[in-house]
């Protein structure tokens, strides 16, 4: 006779379960920024150090719809000691941006894909953001606050300068209107895998250098994803636990082969609880 199969383990057997925060929007007007000059001070989710509870964290984000499993921070280093060899700080913070990125669109159904151009072009990066950041304040007018991503591309010599904003569901009269200064192109996301592919697409010059003081990307304040972490002894018990939170397998599972971290991600295709 087969022995019965395994029971998931839940939050609360064996791991540890800790709830970060839970983040609502809040009543400020005012953008978040990220500077690369700021990337060596900022710690990003996928990176806790908090008191020993396991030697691997498993960080949900059900907003999202993804999951990591990594190591323990203070632990890395026994894992690969070029971990934090020179240039890799650069190219950690990039994949940072990009993850935050990715959460804050899927997070926020930021379902309006927008590229906007400059009939004449500005004279820089900052002249640039400063444009479209008008138009988004025009795009808002005396209505409630509503989370959007920019992004500005282009170095105005080799590439025309041009930004990428992702919307929410706002209507394509009121953000064509909301431009002047050039084309608007306008395409709609309608699941969950389409936001997440765009921001990967739009997220996909972060590894260039910026420069001191410049931005990857700037989004509206307040609207930062959720996150849920448990502590684990062993990744596989992590992987449990963000399955059974989530109430369903995971589409996909990217183990990364070959980085010198050990990491688990997760990402679920779907809105849709599962089963019970």
């Amino acid at each position: 006779m087969a022995a019965p199969p395994e029971k998931r383990r839940r939050p609360g057997d064996d791991a540890r379960p800790l709830v970060e925060s839970t983040i609502a929007p809040r009543n400020d007007h005012r953008d978040h920024t990220d500077r690369e000059s700021r990337s060596q001070s900022r710690e990003d989710l996928d990176t806790p150090t908090f008191p020993d509870a396991g030697r691997w964290a498993a960080t949900l984000y059900p907003g999202a719809s993804e999951g990591t499993v990594v190591p323990r921070a203070r632990g890395r280093q026994a894992f690969d000691p070029r971990a934090r060899a020179a240039g890799r700080h650069e190219r950690d913070a990039a994949a940072r941006a990009q993850a935050r990125v990715r959460r804050y669109a899927v997070a926020n159904e930021l379902s309006r894909f927008v590229t906007v151009t400059f009939e004449d072009e500005p004279a820089s990066r900052e002249e640039a953001a400063a444009a479209v950041q008008r138009s988004l304040r025009r795009l808002r007018g005396r209505g409630p606050r509503f989370p959007w991503l920019r992004i500005i591309e282009g170095d105005g010599h080799t590439e025309r300068l041009h930004a990428h904003l992702m919307l929410p569901g706002l209507s394509h009269r009121a953000v064509e209107e909301a431009w002047s200064l050039g084309t608007v192109d306008i395409q709609v996301m309608r699941t969950v895998l389409e936001r997440r592919r765009v921001a990967m697409y739009v997220s996909k010059k972060f590894d260039e250098r910026v420069g001191a003081g410049r931005h990857r990307y700037q989004v509206a304040r307040g609207f930062e994803p959720e996150a849920i972490r448990w502590f684990a002894e062993e990744p596989e018990q992590g992987v449990d636990e963000l399955v059974e939170a989530m109430g369903r397998e995971p589409e996909t599972i990217w183990t990364g082969d070959g980085h010198p971290i050990p990491v688990t991600k997760l990402w679920w295709n779907s809105d849709e609880p599962g089963p019970g």
